[in-house]
């Protein structure tokens, strides 16, 4: 096209992180609108952990097992949620989580969210699995 500059490899990737922004959001929408929750702002949306224990819950089918801040005021509580469901997604869940930062998240670091990316294909990969499991053990 005549006129037009090359893009630039940094405005590139920043057009890419928001990309991956908005599939992230998306997703974790669709799952959150099970409970007629949602989030828009996920700088800011997910630094108390609440939201991403209630993804956890849809995810796993299960009620959350690990007792956590249900009203946390103190950035001490948020941090406090988030390295639990860090610490679950990693025990329970299978999904590597050593590349996240609670303290980051919980301040809003808005990179540490494509970790995120990872949790939307493993939690795919965990729910077949949790499916599959369900059925053999129900043959047995």
């Amino acid at each position: 096209m005549e006129g037009s500059a090359p893009s630039s490899p940094k405005a590139s990737s920043e057009r890419w992180d928001v990309l991956q922004r908005d599939r992230i959001r998306s997703w974790m929408n669709q799952q959150l609108g099970k409970r007629r929750l949602g989030v828009i702002d996920l700088q800011t949306d997910l630094l108390d952990g609440l939201l991403i224990i209630q993804l956890i819950e849809i995810i796993t089918n299960q009620l959350f097992s690990i007792r956590y801040q249900r009203n946390p005021n103190l950035a001490s509580q948020k941090h406090e949620n988030i390295e639990i469901c860090l610490r679950y997604m990693q025990n329970e869940m299978g999904i590597n989580t050593s590349g996240c930062n609670p303290q980051a998240i919980s301040n809003g670091n808005i990179n540490q969210v494509h970790f995120f990316s990872i949790f939307r294909v493993n939690s795919s990969i965990f729910s077949i699995y949790s499916e599959l499991r369900r059925i053999f053990c129900d043959f047995l």
